[in-house]
């Protein structure tokens, strides 16, 4: 049988656990019957799945019921949806005011973010990302932001366990300066960058706020030769505003 084959028997399985009818568990010949599978196929599925958390057993009845690692990527799609959600009609508006990129990012894990939602510029000369994109937290504007939220012991975790991997020449992996860049961040609200996860293109992010602390951030990204002295401020206050309204919609405030 083909991976894809084994797959969507797997997800047929799962939504079979799903509760129903007041049941909440099923037994390995119940769901081969109703999925219309071979016993020893459902067997072995159940198996990998017990492996990785996506199903349970009960080891008093041996009947099957969803785990805890589907209920937390239940509880991530939910997170993920709603935070785009919020944040996209004050990501169009950040758009047209700036006429520039604006890009959503989330934290998935301690060491990454991910981009889940961006609008690009109408501009001819313009900074494009794909959404999905996933980068370690050191590098660049919207992922550093979110690091320097994070708590003091999360940082140096990441510091020591990264290895601060070079992207560009323009990338930060001296823990001194990661440290002293991570403070200045913290101290002004915001993030700023130039060429790190690509040359020739800047960026500046703040973060966003759940009821647990840090989420995600927000960011603006240009052609460096846009991001001057003289639009930093206003970029970082427009940013700020926008954030305090999703945060605070986050936290449901």
């Amino acid at each position: 049988m083909s991976d894809s084959g084994l797959l969507l028997k797997a997800f047929t399985l799962l939504h079979l656990l799903k509760p129903r009818g007041g049941y909440t568990e099923w037994g390995a010949a119940e769901l081969s019957r109703q999925a219309g599978y071979n016993p020893g196929t459902t067997h072995r599925i159940l198996q990998d799945m017990l492996k990785t958390g996506f199903v349970h057993q009960n080891p008093k009845t041996k009947k099957f019921h969803l785990g805890s690692a589907f209920i937390e990527f239940g509880f991530l799609a939910r997170s993920l949806f709603s935070i785009r959600e919020i944040s996209r009609p004050i990501m169009e508006g950040l758009a047209i005011k700036t006429q520039e990129s604006i890009y959503l990012n989330v934290i998935p894990n301690d060491e990454e973010a991910l981009l889940i939602d961006s609008i690009d510029s109408t501009n001819q000369l313009r900074i494009v990302e794909p959404v999905g994109l996933l980068l370690p937290l050191h590098i660049g504007a919207t992922r550093r932001v979110i690091l320097a939220n994070m708590e003091l012991e999360q940082q140096e975790r990441y510091i020591k366990k990264s290895n601060l991997q070079l992207r560009t020449p323009k990338t930060i992996v001296k823990e001194s300066d990661l440290r002293a860049e991570l403070s200045k961040i913290k101290q002004q609200g915001y993030a700023i960058s130039f060429g790190e996860t690509t040359l020739g293109t800047a960026g500046i992010a703040v973060a966003l706020f759940g009821i647990d602390g840090v989420e995600g951030s927000l960011g603006i990204a240009t052609p460096h030769i846009r991001l001057t002295e003289d639009v930093i401020p206003v970029y970082a206050k427009l940013l700020t505003e926008a954030a305090d309204t999703i945060s605070n919609a986050l936290c449901g405030r």
